[in-house]
């Protein structure tokens, strides 16, 4: 099957954060003709996992318990089934060995220089994320050429008929 018209989509953590969202990914790219090629790092694996494990504490405690043992083995049994489920789906833009980041003016914060040297480096079409400073900047700015950020409603709302199917059910 020939891919190379298939859009390549980068996923920053703060779109990978909501469930619904990882599903929508599944739904449009787990078929048989996939609606584009996900892609990550590992900086956002990493950001992801130790943002869902710290959601999950957050929400533990504010609950009125305490971390307990099983509590943290309960946080990461959820966090590495969530990524045995995406792993499969996400084509990985590697990031070792690349030399340090360079200051971009067009990226507000340096936190997100891995997202474009991640873009470039897997030939993203589009960056999908929910950061309201990196946005704004793009859209006053060149720097990013010819690759697109854009939120994940937005991004997700172009595939709503896809989104409307209904499922399939399991196999027993």
């Amino acid at each position: 099957m020939n891919t190379a018209r298939r859009p390549r989509v980068l996923f920053d953590t703060s779109a990978l954060f909501g469930a619904e969202h990882r599903r929508s990914i599944a739904r449009l790219v787990d078929r048989d003709i996939p609606a584009f090629t996900p892609l990550w790092s590992e900086w956002i694996i990493g950001e992801l996992y130790y943002g869902l494990a710290w959601r999950w504490a957050e929400k533990t405690v504010a609950a009125g318990n305490g971390l307990t043992d099983e509590h943290r083995r309960d946080m990461g049994r959820a966090a590495k089934a969530m990524l045995m489920a995406m792993l499969p789906l996400f084509e990985l833009v590697s990031l070792h060995g690349a030399p340090p980041f360079a200051t971009r003016d067009f990226i507000p914060d340096e936190d997100d220089l891995h997202l474009y040297e991640a873009a470039i480096r897997g030939g993203a079409t589009t960056v999908v994320l929910n950061d309201g400073p990196l946005l704004r900047a793009y859209r006053k700015a060149s720097g990013w050429g010819t690759i697109e950020l854009t939120q994940p409603d937005r991004f997700f709302a172009s595939f709503e008929s896809d989104l409307q199917e209904p499922l399939e059910p399991d196999e027993a």
